[in-house]
């Protein structure tokens, strides 16, 4: 790994506007004062869009917007900043992207930005090789415009961050980390929780497992009573990629190891999420027919038969799914997820009331999978939830643009918009998530503008409101 290399940010005053038809609902379910922090200037122009295409231009240097089909033009001018264009009348205007010091823990994985009942956000990143590459907890006190580190001193007790994992419970937020010989437990209350921007002690799980070749990857999910289902690579069985489970009560202490199958298979990038009657819901790959599959756990550990979710396979990347979000429309159960198909295009897989629905096709397009330098084995996509409103976000592969679709309840996805974009730059480790902020509900997001060398990051924080 090489040094960070940061420069300070120069603010941009940018208008989001994307249109996207939701129902969303206040706080992310699952977020000292933030100072001025250090970044990697943006450099190039940055085009934010609407539901179709905005790009902005002005010869008078007062910027103007003209709607647009298709991507924008990557020689096009840059940022827009119009009052009273960021969502509802009261909504006010924010002063984005926000840099967020840090680099990426590595693997694709689930840590969105998050808010605490107080509107204070955080983002998890991970320091640079020359500060032990050591969990930072980050916060934002002002709406994401500046971020500072909290609780610094007192970092977990884990290094080189792979398959983070993030799992938001009221005021306290649970974490995973693999590192493929140890994967640790840890957890961080925010400032409306008993230890105010705090961590709390790391837990190790397993250890001396071996990680040569291995894809690390973890997950977790929470059942009623407080205990949890951990998910993680772990040692391989005649050169295939294996998945433990494990259970933690809700006094800490860790049950018996279960592999999911050592007898076929190798399976990685497990998702766990919890559903109705505290059944745990799990999706993983098959990286040798690249197939996702489909178990459910119950309380007491047994394993129901795989289920095969795609319909015609999946990427070749070890990662090609999402985290998946669990909720519930007239009564029945509801889990929808996002994956690269066997084509390398986005779709959507929905299971309602354990009924798989129709593979829908998200993206005409290829989307961008495993990034080089970075490597993230997977691919950059990612959902949130607002309400019965799935939102999936996703990296396009040629341009490097965000792009998103949102489907409302019983209704069709909505047309693809751009969100994001920047002339020879692309967009990785994309996470989202929707929430509250200053009384608007508004989908943040993260990205690391890349593409850069290892070891540094250039992590921005945004806003598009609903």
């Amino acid at each position: 790994m090489k040094p960070m290399c940061c420069r300070p940010l120069t603010p941009f005053a940018v208008v989001f506007l994307a249109a996207c038809a939701s129902d969303p609902s206040g706080g992310s379910g699952d977020s000292s004062a933030g100072g001025s922090t250090s970044g990697s200037t943006m450099t190039g122009s940055m085009t934010a869009v609407s539901a179709t295409t905005m790009a902005t231009s002005s010869a008078s240097g007062s910027p103007t917007t003209t709607m647009d089909s298709g991507n924008p033009d990557s020689s096009g001018p840059s940022t827009a900043t119009e009052s009273g264009s960021t969502g509802p009348a009261d909504c006010p205007e924010t002063i984005l992207p926000g840099s967020i010091d840090g680099v990426e823990p590595e693997s694709h994985s689930h840590h969105p930005p998050i808010i605490d009942g107080n509107g204070n956000l955080y983002r998890i990143v991970e320091s640079p090789q020359d500060d032990g590459n050591e969990p930072k907890m980050m916060k934002s006190d002002d709406g994401g415009a500046t971020w500072a580190e909290v609780d610094g001193g007192n970092r977990p007790d884990a290094s080189d961050l792979e398959g983070t994992y993030q799992l938001q419970v009221g005021t306290r937020v649970f974490f995973t980390v693999t590192r493929g010989s140890d994967v640790w437990f840890f957890a961080f209350d925010t400032s409306d929780g008993d230890n105010p921007d705090t961590w709390l002690p790391t837990e190790q799980v397993d250890e001396d497992l071996s990680n040569g070749s291995v894809v690390q990857f973890s997950s977790l999910a929470q059942l009623q009573d407080g205990s949890f289902w951990l998910a993680y690579s772990d040692t391989l069985v005649s050169g295939r990629q294996q998945i433990a489970l494990r259970p933690r009560d809700p006094a800490g202490v860790y049950g018996a190891k279960i592999s999911v199958d050592v007898d076929s298979g190798s399976w990685t990038g497990p998702r766990l999420v919890s559903g109705s009657d505290d059944t745990t819901h799990l999706f993983y790959k098959d990286d040798l027919d690249h197939h996702v599959y489909w178990r459910t756990i119950a309380p007491d550990g047994e394993l129901s038969r795989a289920t095969q979710v795609d319909a015609d396979g999946s990427s070749q990347e070890p990662i090609p799914h999402t985290h998946p979000v669990v909720f519930e429309v007239d009564g029945q159960e509801v889990i929808a997820f996002a994956m690269a198909n066997g084509d390398d295009q986005l779709a959507a897989v929905t299971i309602v009331d354990g009924a798989l629905e129709p593979e829908e096709t998200l993206s005409d397009d290829p989307v961008l999978q495993n990034p080089p330098v970075l490597l993230n084995e997977g691919a950059v996509a990612h959902v949130a939830l607002a309400g019965t409103t799935v939102h999936a976000v996703w990296t396009d592969d040629a341009t490097g643009a965000v792009l998103h679709r949102s489907k409302a309840a019983s209704q069709p996805w909505s047309e693809v918009a751009t969100l994001w974009s920047m002339p020879d730059a692309n967009a990785s480790w994309l996470y989202c998530t929707v929430l509250t902020n200053f009384g608007c509900p508004r989908l943040g997001c993260t990205l690391d503008v890349g593409p850069h060398e290892d070891d540094i990051g250039d992590i921005q924080y945004l806003e598009f409101p609903l």
